[in-house]
């Protein structure tokens, strides 16, 4: 059976998307098992959730951050890759759920995240795919003529470090630029081939199925409030 979805939208100092899901419907993994990951339930008082590392005997060690997945590759030879792929959400007050939005605007106060490990070969393929396409040389997004940054939409993060050079980079919703930028070009294609090569919306997905009832921003300006079909 399929979801009962609703959407919503309302205008506070920006708008918010509300969409119900009943997970028994939406979520259809069997051979999932909860189990095999590990959910954090993350103190909000930490500011970095998710970092650089800094382990300067690394060769070189970068980040790649949406709103809610961060890819993380290092190596300290080039030659042999680890990776991990780090799902995350914040949960919106049970004090200021779905029913009040129209009255006030979203309180945040749990963070989850779960982290799974990338094989190493796919580690690799995925420097590989980021070297090719020139992101690391590539300027930031504010710096690129065109790119201007909306009030809503997706921004992604590229942190890089190496032995003797450190930087952070940010674009915002290349999407809106295909054709008319080519940097912008080059990051929606990288996406495209991050998503076929980890199934990156299958398993920020199956993170979401873990998480206990209630509302949460999954991006941008979108919310989901998910709860279980109540037994008859």
């Amino acid at each position: 059976m399929l979801a009962t979805i609703t959407t919503y939208y309302f205008f506070l100092t920006n708008f918010y998307t509300f969409i119900t899901i009943k997970s028994s419907d939406y979520f259809h993994h069997s051979h999932f098992n909860s189990n095999d990951i590990h959910l954090h339930e993350v103190n909000t008082k930490s500011k970095k959730l998710f970092s650089i590392g800094k382990n300067h005997s690394d060769s070189l060690d970068f980040s790649f951050t949406s709103e809610r997945q961060c890819i993380r590759i290092w190596t300290k030879d080039f030659k042999n890759f680890k990776g991990t792929l780090t799902n995350f959400t914040t949960k919106i007050s049970d004090s200021n759920q779905e029913g009040n939005y129209k009255e006030n605007k979203p309180k945040r106060h749990k963070e989850y995240k779960n982290t799974v490990k990338i094989d190493t070969e796919i580690a690799k393929q995925i420097y590989v795919m980021f070297n090719n396409a020139g992101i690391f040389s590539m300027r930031d997004g504010k710096d690129i003529k065109g790119w201007r940054i909306g009030t809503d939409g997706v921004i992604y993060s590229i942190k890089y470090s190496t032995l003797n050079k450190e930087s952070t980079k940010q674009y915002w919703t290349p999407e809106v630029y295909v054709g008319k930028i080519k940097e912008a070009d080059k990051i929606v294609h990288l996406l495209e081939q991050l998503e076929s090569t980890l199934n990156m919306k299958d398993s920020f997905d199956k993170f979401f199925n873990t998480l206990p009832n209630g509302c949460y921003n999954v991006g941008s300006i979108l919310v989901w409030c998910k709860e279980e079909n109540k037994k008859e």
